[in-house]
Parts: structure tokens; sequence; C-alpha cells
């Protein structure tokens, strides 16, 4: 951990992605009751995490370790995704598709 004036501001984002990764086990506790758009906003913040803590990674001491438990937290919520359970007015077939940094995720939806 870095002890210099950063450190107050690396142990905020912490307290966050601590947050956020709670909020996210509990989703994935919660398939396939889970609610799309809940998983879609935690996917986002887990890749923003996931990218910030590969920025930070020389002033993290356990940035590593906590890449890992971030992906194994993006994978279970990523298979939801692409494979949801369907809702029973749901008559238009769609399929995820994973989104960039930029973008937040798109379905292509069947209409035919």
């Amino acid at each position: 951990m870095s002890t210099g004036a950063d450190a107050p501001s690396i142990h905020a984002f912490l307290m966050e992605c601590h947050r956020i990764s709670t909020r996210a086990r509990f989703i994935i506790d919660t398939i396939p009751n889970a609610d799309l758009d809940a998983a879609e906003r935690a996917v986002t913040q887990l890749d923003a995490i996931r990218y910030l803590l590969y920025q930070l990674h020389d002033q993290i001491a356990d940035a590593e370790q906590l890449s890992q438990y971030v992906d194994e937290l993006l994978g279970p919520l990523e298979n939801f995704l692409s494979n949801p359970p369907p809702h029973p007015s749901d008559f238009v077939p769609r399929v995820y598709q994973p989104k960039d940094l930029k973008h937040g995720p798109t379905y292509l939806y069947d209409v035919i």
C-alpha cells in the first residue's frame, strides 16, 4: 500500500471496491432471479475496478489477488447476462454482447 499522499485516495477506492464487490456477490447469489439491469451495472463497475487495479498495480500490494477476485465475480455475471432466464412476457429473442470500456453492453434482437 502506498504511504504517500495517495494513501487516503487508494483507501477510499478500495472501500468502494469492497462495496461494489459485496453487491456483485449478492447478485450472483440470487441468480437466476437476479435483475438483469443490476447484473449489467455490476459488470460495468467490476470492469472499471479491474482496469483501475491494473493501473495502480505498483501502489497496491495485493492488486494481482484483487484482480483475480474481480475476475471470479465477472465470470458468473457475464454468463448470466449471456444466458438470461426467459422472462414470461419476453417473446423477442436477444443475444448479449459484452461491452468495451467506452460503450455499455449491447443486445442483438431477432424480431423476425
